[in-house]
Order: C-alpha cells, then structure tokens, then sequence
C-alpha cells in the first residue's frame, strides 16, 4: 500500500479539503502508524465525478490503544495526535452539511465535535455506526440519506462493511483505505452513490 501526502492543488483544492505538509496516520485497527511524508500517494482516478450532493463518512481520529477487557472502552478518548487530527479536519473543511451524525463512542464524537461546532451544528448520536452494529443496519443507515449532504462518523469495521456492500451495489470506489482520521467522500446523489474518493488526514495539520 502507499502512503503519502496528496497533491492539494490537483485534488483537495476543489472539493473541500486544502491540507499543509504533514503525516498520515494509517491502519485500520487500534493500533496506529505513523508513515514518512516522503512518498507520494496514488493519484485519484480522473474518471471518477466529483460528487455533487456528497455525503462524507469518517472514521474516528487515533485514540490510544484498545483494551480489550474494559467494559468501558467506548469511554475512550482520543489521543493527542488524535486532538489534532480532528482540529485539521475542521480547520480545512470548506463544504457546506446539513448534520453531523456519530458513533455513540467518546472517539467518535470527539472527532467531528470540532466539525460541528465550526458548521454551527450539534453532533447527533446514532447507534447504527456504533463498532459492532450490524452491517444491514449501518448500511440501511447511510442510504437513508439519499439526496442529503451530512457527516456520519464511524469505525474501523462499520465503515469497510457499508464500502464493500456499495461496491457490491455499484459504487465505484478508488481503493479501500479506512485509516484513522480519513475521510471518505460519496457521491450521494443517486440511491445508488454512484462514487467515493478517499482523503487521508495529516495529523500535523494542525497546531
């Protein structure tokens, strides 16, 4: 896999998302690293639209490291590069959304808590992204949104189930990236959601 930092004048410039020089977290479990800036990432495929009514799943910012044996994990906040990277999301977010929903997690909502905020929204819990749901639930969920621009945060298994059932279903998607803090953005137009691109987030954007 490669990691790297996007080229923000030939593909963040345009669609919300404008980052500086930093590092990307990557990973899909708990465990976080943290890749070198010095390689380049895949360029986006040209043939995928833009989305003109997009709606954005995100998956939480680093928060530490699992334990397994406490009940209260879903109490677990995020860790300083994970501060950060929900700072950068917010500080570079250009687009307009109707709602921000979340994760009932602490990570979860403390990740678009900033977001939020900045867009004058209140962060609206939503069970149906919480680790563990069923997959026809978080699925069912997303498409509810159909023709509707919003924030949904999620998890590192919620989030690849609804990606592998919209491919399933159509979706064309440019990789299967879900790292810690990355943003997802899916063409939310059709019932179908006809696209996605994927948008990594430099934990150093922020400071």
């Amino acid at each position: 896999m490669e990691f790297g930092i996007l080229d923000r004048t030939q593909r963040f410039d345009h669609i919300g998302f404008g980052y500086g020089h930093g590092y990307l977290g990557t990973g899909t479990g708990d465990s976080e690293t943290i890749e070198s800036p010095q390689r380049s990432a895949r360029p986006l495929p040209t043939a995928l639209p833009f989305p003109t009514m997009p709606l954005f799943l995100i998956r939480h910012a680093v928060a530490g490291v699992r334990d397994n044996t406490d009940p209260f994990d879903d109490q677990r906040p995020l860790d300083e590069v994970g501060l950060h990277q929900a700072m950068a999301i917010a500080a570079e977010w250009t687009e307009p959304v109707e709602a921000v929903y979340s994760s009932p997690a602490l990570r979860c909502v403390q990740t678009v808590e900033p977001l939020a905020e900045k867009l004058g929204l209140t962060v609206t819990i939503a069970p149906e992204l919480f680790e563990g749901a069923a997959p026809a639930r978080s699925i069912e969920f997303v498409r509810s949104f159909t023709g509707r621009s919003v924030v949904l945060c999620s998890h590192g298994d919620v989030i690849p189930d609804v990606l592998r059932a919209l491919e399933l279903g159509g979706t064309v998607l440019d990789n299967r990236r879900c790292a810690k803090g990355s943003v997802w953005r899916l063409d939310n137009s059709t019932e179908r959601i006809e696209s996605g691109t994927y948008h990594p987030v430099p934990v150093a954007a922020a400071s």
